[in-house]
Formats: structure tokens, sequence, C-alpha cells
């Protein structure tokens, strides 16, 4: 009984010590899996005083051991090594670092859910660049950046591809600032201001997404088709935005272009002389490095500059992310702030660092949402902000694109961009709509059905193309209804076209038939003119278009009119005011258009017409026209052509069945060709050539230096009206008018061959940097040449003219924005002034006379 009880005994206490060791070797095992496994830390970095994220974030582990950086939206995610992890550090530009140790086992459990990091503002390193005697440190990674800057730069692939995601929302700053208030005091608002900000609490102002596939070909070929497309308050929008529109894509060239002003890039060559750089931060990322440097506009250049802070990788010296914003002298109504964030993308030889997330903001200043008082005082305000956001995925680097698959029309929104799956938007979102979001659509989609907002969209794109819808199958055309010339006065009228519905509903075999017609009235001249046209789009890749013109109008003798139909003004519009001496024209020619080649576009034409002119004047071409010299009064023609277009770069889109031009680059390259015959009506056997070509280049630190090239000669004997006059808008006039003589008179000159030359070159700011919103003058030189001959003169009688077979010169400067006043809080009218003189052969015998005082406008935001 003995033994059986002890070894009952042991047994039980053996079984104990088997428990407890078990027990025991469970938690150091699962503590030593807690320290074995990799750790993901994840989570957001944000700005303790607003709560805005914060991009960028440099975030340390183990002092260089491994690290990461946190994406536009402040988040961030890494992998580590819970075994060994002993310190994560977060450090930003301008706030205090954040520190957090692991000294034990349960220091690690914070770091398992996703984090919310809070960095505090350190106002003593947010100070201005200073500069040390001495090398500067970061000069020698801003020269590597440059060095590197075309291996880095997306635009110089040979070609790329990727689908973006692209959420754009309008709404009021949150500017974070505290109210400054006593227990007695009382905050006041209006009842306006009071209704916004409670429905701002839920709501934006407008929001809009989209999804899209862009692609890229060397060196100017872009395509971007739209698949899914929503905007707030509209059933089908007929546009989307995307990352190109509200920021640059790259900066890596000498200048980027923001609000339609070029600035100065930080990475531009030779911009260590301009601008001012300081080594922030050096990041070590395992066996790479990243620099972090800010940059500042150096206050002795008068550049257009911008402020921000760039992160430059080691690995070939590319941007990892940059910060850009506007700097406050050369902000006006607008101020802006820009963030990009790169990832390294390789394939075979290509490494580059690829931009996959883009922010934008654009804060109106001078619109106020909200405004808060107390005492009378405003203790806050509000300003209307529009912001973006864009997210890059599935990049594909040198992909077997062909020059034939791209049209001149970049945008292409998808039929069924409006009606898109969730299943493409759930692809491309990174997070959900908050509340805020879904309230926005919401609300304003009903408010969209209730007010019709779609059809109230439509009136105001068919405003902005010059049109108003009349019922769903006539539009208005708003330029035929006022005009104005020295030979009619006002000119009143109307014009009718068809609008979009109707072309499809006319449509021949399949193809949109257009037609217009116009009646107009000279309230000086005392007649009245009219006109119709009819085309058809053939709608295939060369843009073929064939129609028919009938005209009973009026022309200005001996001009020449270019092909250049996109172009809603010009200078030769405000030249066409000056007119004065005028024809009587009955035209009906038979035309089509086309583009053969990417920004090339040409004009074929066989015309029949007849002129009557409405001054005095005889063409006196043989010895009979003597003796009948009282009855010669009309003029025939029977003609055929062809117009030329060429300008670099021309990109399109297309609205309510029309193209309207975007943008186009110089050089830009026209030249008619006209030969006259004497048949089928026409009199007259000649050969007129004309030719205009415009270029213009940028220097960095000198200004732009623009060259405008005008040519023509004619073969045969002619009438007046196809001979040439000098382009001229007269000294009278008080306005400069681009590529024409500002001191000659407007038919002073006439030719049937000629060469003109004008020059000018803009500093812009270079000379001199004002303070003042109110006066930023910019100093232009200006200097024109022209060379004519006239071999029959004697042949045109009834008026004085001169042969310029002496070259005519004249010099001049201009000096814009002396005045500059504000336009409904939104952007400046400028205006300028400046004086001509000619000189050498024409000169007047009174020495006013060959002066002319000018003025020049213009609008910037």
């Amino acid at each position: 009984m003995k033994n059986t009880f002890f070894n009952n005994k042991y047994k039980i206490l053996f079984c104990k010590i088997i428990f407890f060791v078990c027990f025991f070797a469970c938690i150091f095992s699962q503590s030593s899996y807690i320290f074995a496994q990799k750790l993901n830390i994840n989570g957001i970095v944000i700005d303790d005083r607003t709560k805005e994220p914060l991009p960028f974030v440099n975030i340390d582990v183990n002092d260089g051991e491994t690290g990461t950086t946190t994406d536009l939206d402040g988040k961030f995610s890494i992998n580590v090594e819970s075994s060994t992890l002993k310190k994560v550090v977060f450090v930003y530009v301008g706030y205090h670092k954040f520190i957090y140790k692991v000294k034990q086992i349960d220091d690690l459990k914070p770091l398992q859910k996703p984090l919310r990091i809070a960095l505090i503002e350190n106002p003593e390193q947010m100070r201005e660049v200073v500069v040390i005697a001495g090398a500067n440190p970061a000069h020698r990674i801003i020269k590597e950046a440059i060095k590197n800057r075309n291996k880095n730069n997306p635009q110089k692939l040979k070609s790329y591809q990727y689908k973006a995601y692209h959420k754009a929302l309008f709404s009021a700053e949150n500017s974070g600032k505290p109210i400054q208030i006593t227990p007695n005091d009382t905050i006041k608002m209006d009842s306006s201001d009071i209704e916004m900000e409670d429905y701002l609490k839920k709501h934006h102002l407008f929001l809009t997404e989209n999804v899209s596939i862009r692609q890229f070909l060397a060196s100017d070929y872009y395509k971007e088709e739209v698949i899914a497309n929503r905007f707030s308050g509209l059933k089908k929008a007929p546009f989307a935005f995307g990352a190109t529109a509200n920021q640059p894509f790259s900066f890596y060239q000498d200048f980027v272009k923001i609000l339609d002003k070029d600035y100065l890039s930080p990475l531009a060559i030779g911009s260590i002389e301009k601008y001012d750089f300081s080594l922030e931060q050096t990041i070590l990322q395992q066996t790479d490095t990243v620099f972090v440097i800010s940059f500042l506009p150096r206050k002795d250049k008068n550049i257009i500059g911008l402020g921000g802070v760039m992160y430059v990788h080691s690995k070939g010296y590319g941007l990892q992310s940059i910060r850009i914003n506007s700097i406050p002298e050369e902000e006006n109504f607008i101020s802006f702030k820009f963030q990009q964030y790169a990832e390294l993308q390789e394939k075979d030889d290509t490494k580059i660092w690829f931009p996959v997330q883009l922010n934008s903001e654009y804060l109106f200043k001078n619109i106020n949402l909200i405004e808060k008082k107390v005492n009378n005082k405003t203790v806050e305000k509000r300003n209307s902000v529009f912001t973006s956001k864009t997210y890059i995925k599935d990049i594909l680097l040198n992909p077997p694109l062909r020059k034939r698959d791209f049209s001149d029309e970049i945008q292409q929104i998808s039929d069924s961009a409006h009606v898109a799956k969730d299943s493409v938007w759930r692809a491309m979102q990174l997070e959900k709509l908050d509340k805020r979001d879904e309230n926005t659509y919401k609300y304003l989609d009903s408010l969209g059905t209730k007010y019709k907002a779609d059809k109230i969209l439509n009136f105001a794109e068919k405003f902005a193309l010059n049109r108003i819808g009349l019922n769903s199958y006539l539009d208005l055309n708003i330029r035929q209804m006022l005009r104005f010339n020295r030979y009619e006065g006002l000119r009143i009228g109307f014009g009718l076209q068809s609008s979009e519905k109707l072309m499809q509903k006319w449509a021949i075999f399949g193809k949109p038939f257009f037609w217009s017609a116009y009646l107009g009235y000279g309230t000086k001249d005392g007649n009245f003119k009219y006109g119709a046209s009819m085309k058809i789009d053939l709608k295939n890749r060369l843009g073929w278009q064939i129609g028919i013109n009938a005209i009973k109008d009026i022309e200005e003798p001996a001009q020449t009119q270019y092909f250049a139909p996109d172009a809603l003004f010009s200078s030769g519009t405000a030249r066409l005011i000056l007119a004065e001496r005028m024809d009587k024209m009955h035209k009906l020619e038979v035309f089509t258009q086309m583009r053969p080649i990417r920004n090339h576009q040409v004009y074929l034409f066989a015309s029949r017409i007849q002129y009557q002119p409405t001054y005095d004047y005889r063409f006196i071409q043989n010895t009979e026209d003597l003796l009948n010299i009282d009855n010669q009064h009309f003029y025939q023609f029977f003609e055929v052509g062809a117009k030329w277009h060429y300008a670099k770069g021309q990109n399109y889109t297309r609205r309510l069945g029309q193209r309207i031009l975007l943008q186009y680059d110089v050089p830009v390259f026209n030249v008619n060709i006209t030969k006259g015959f004497s048949a089928l009506g026409g009199d007259y056997e000649y050969t007129r050539l004309e030719g205009q070509a415009e270029y213009k280049y940028k220097f960095r630190y000198v200004g732009t230096t623009q060259a405008i090239l005008k040519t023509g000669i004619l073969w045969g004997d002619v009438p007046y009206m196809r001979e040439m006059h000098a382009p001229s808008v007269t000294s009278r006039f008080p306005m400069w008018v681009k590529g024409y003589l500002q001191t000659a008179d407007l038919y002073q000159f006439l030719t049937d061959k000629y060469a003109g030359v004008f020059l000018s070159h803009y500093f812009g700011r270079l000379l001199y940097k004002s303070k003042s919103k109110q006066f930023q003058p910019e100093l232009s030189l200006h200097h024109n040449m022209f060379w004519g001959d006239f071999e029959k003169a004697s042949q045109h009688l009834g008026f004085d003219f001169q042969v310029p077979n002496k070259v005519f010169l004249e010099s001049g400067f201009l000096v814009d924005k002396l005045l500059r006043s504000e336009l409904a809080s939104f952007g400046y009218w400028n205006l300028g002034f400046g004086l001509f003189a000619k000189y050498g052969h024409y000169t007047e015998d009174t020495w006013h006379k060959n002066f002319s005082f000018k003025m020049n406008f213009g609008f910037e935001f």
C-alpha cells in the first residue's frame, strides 16, 4: 500500500511539473513568436494642431537599418523584424521628432494596430534658408539631380502607359487657426455664413471622380481614355479632370507652367545661382540615402520661382518626392501647393522615379465662404479651395505604342463612363468615399435632377463656344450678332447653325451634316450681308470634311487670310477693326479640309468670286482698258488653291460636336498658294504664294525672344484685290498688335513681292522686381523691318500708295503691367504703354509723325 501511495503521489507531482513546464513553454514560445515574426507597422501621420495628414514624413527604424516615408495622404506601412526592433523615429522638416522605443515585449503591442501619429510643429525649424560661407553641401546633390534629370523625366521616355484614379473637390479651407476670445466675447456670423458652415460640415461644394488610361509616345503624343466618370449634380459630365490639368507632371525641365505663368524649376540648369538650397536632413534607408533639401528663390535674383522641399534619392538622384508651393511674392488671388510622390520603376535597362501620387491645392484668397467676427473684428476666414488627388498604378515603361493609334484629341470619354460598374471604381480607389463625400453626391445629384443641371451646363458650354441653343435643333451664333469696323461702323445681325442633335438626324451615309447661315447689316454703309455654309464631317482618322460656302458680303482688298480655324481671337482679329476700305463680294466656294499628319492641317478650295470696289479704283491691264476706263467696275475671279497650317503640339478636345484647341507650341507655319484662271467665269491668270513663320525661344535667365517672318510673291497681272499690302495697323491706332508695322499707315505700301521680319524680346521682371501688386513693370523691346517691290504699279489707278523698295525700319519698346487693377477679386487687368519710332528712308518731315504711342492690355490670375 505504501509503495502504491508514493507511486501515485509521484505520478501526480510529475503531471503537475509537466503541466507547468508546458504552460511556461507555451508562454515562452508565444513570446519568442512575437519577437521572431515579421511585424507590419502602419498608420497615418498628422499635424497635431490642424489634424491634416503630413506627406513625406521620414520613418526611420533602428538608426537607418530600414525606413520609409508617408505618402501624400500621410499614410505609411513598413515590415520590420520584431526581434531586433529597438526604436522607430518619425522625422519631418519643421516639426519635433517623435521617437518610439521598444524596451520590452509589451512595447510591441501598440505597434500591432494602425497608428495615428501627431507631430508637433517646431517654429525654430521654420526658418528661411541661411547661406553659410563655404561649400554648400546641398549643391552637390542638386548638381547630381540636374545631371540625371533626363533619365528621371517621364517625358523623356520613348513611351509609357498607366491607369489613374482622380478625385477633385471644391470646398472651404480648413485653416485650423484657434480663435482667441474671452468668455465675454460673442462670435458673430451672417445667417448665410451660418448656413454655409452647417452645409460644409457634411458636404463639399462639388465632387468629381474619374478613372482613366493614359498613354504617351515621344515626343508629344498623348491619349487619355476616361473609362469611369462621375460629377456631383450631373448625370453625364462632358469633361473629366486629370492630373496633368491640375499640376505639372514633371519638374525636371527648365520651366514649369502653372496658371499660364512660367516658373523657373529648382532643377533648371544653373539653378544654384538663382535658388538658395539647404540640406535639411540626410536619411539612411539601408544602403541608400535620401537627401531632404529645401529651396527658395534668392532675394537678389529677379526670377519667377517656387518654394518647397525635395527628397532626392541616392539611387539615380531622382525625386522620390517633392513639395511645391507658391511664394507670397508671386501670388495674386490664387496660391497653390503641389505634392508628388514617386516610386522607382525598372524595366530592362530603364530605371526611373515615376510619379504614383499627385496632390494639388488651389486657394482662392478673395472668395470667402465663411467669416467670423468678434467685436466687429474678423477673427477667422475660410476661403474656397480646390483640391485634387491622383493615384497611379499599372505603370508600363516603353510599351510598343504606335503613332497611328493617337489622334490630336487628347481626351476621350467613353460612352459608358457615366455608368461604370462598381468593380471599376473598387479596383482603383485606395480608400472608400467617406460620409461627407457620399452626402455630397446624394445632395447635389438630387439638386441637379430638380434644377436640370445638365441642361444648364449644356447652355454654358454652348455660350463659351459662341452659341446659344434655341431648341433641340438650332443654335444661335453669337459671333454674328455684333461687330465693328471703320467701313460698316456697328454691324448687327444674327446667325443660325445646326445643333449636334440635328447633325446626327440629318446624317448622310451615317456622317454628321452641318449647316449655318447668317444675316448682317452695317449701320454706316447701310447694306445687308448674308451667307450660308454646309459641310459633311467624314469622321475618319484624317479629320476629313467637305463642304460649300455661298456668300454675299464685303472683304478688305489685298489682305492675307491664313487657315487657322481654331483661333477664337488673334492679332489679325484686332486688325479687322481698322478696316476702312472694302470690296463688295459675291462668292461661291467648294472646299475640303483634313489633318493628313498630326499637327498639320490642309484646306483645299475652288471658288468663283466677283468683286465690286466701294472706292475709286481702276485696273489698267492694257491700252483697251484706257479707252473704257469709266465702264470697268466689276472684277471676276476663278481660282483654286491650298492653305497649309502647322503648329507643334496641337492638342484638342471635343465639346458639343466641335473641336476645341487646348494648346499648341512653336514653331507655327502658314502657307497659302492660289492659282487664278481665265476660265469658268474668271478673267485673270496669276499665281499667289504667301507664307508666315513664328518662333520663340525662352532663355533661362535672359528672357524670351520671338521672331515672326512674313513673305509673299505674285506672278501675273491681277487687280488690286489680289495684290499684297504691307501688314500695318497705322500710327494713329493706339493699340499694339503683334506681327504688324506700328508706324506705317494702313494702306501705305502695296507690293507684288515682299518680306518682313518682326522681332521682339521680353525681359519680364528680370530687370526690375517690384513689391507692389499694382505696379509690376515688364519691359520688352521690338524691331520691325519690311521690304517689297511692285513691277506693274502703274496698272492701278484711283488712290495713292508707295512701293517699299527700300527697307522700312521701326523700333520701339513696351512696358507692360505699369497699372494693374483688380477684376472681380479673381484676377488683374494689366495696362502697359510703349513708344515706336520709324527711321530711315520713310520718315516724315514733321518729327512727331515718326512716333507712335501704343498701349497694351492683358489679364492674369
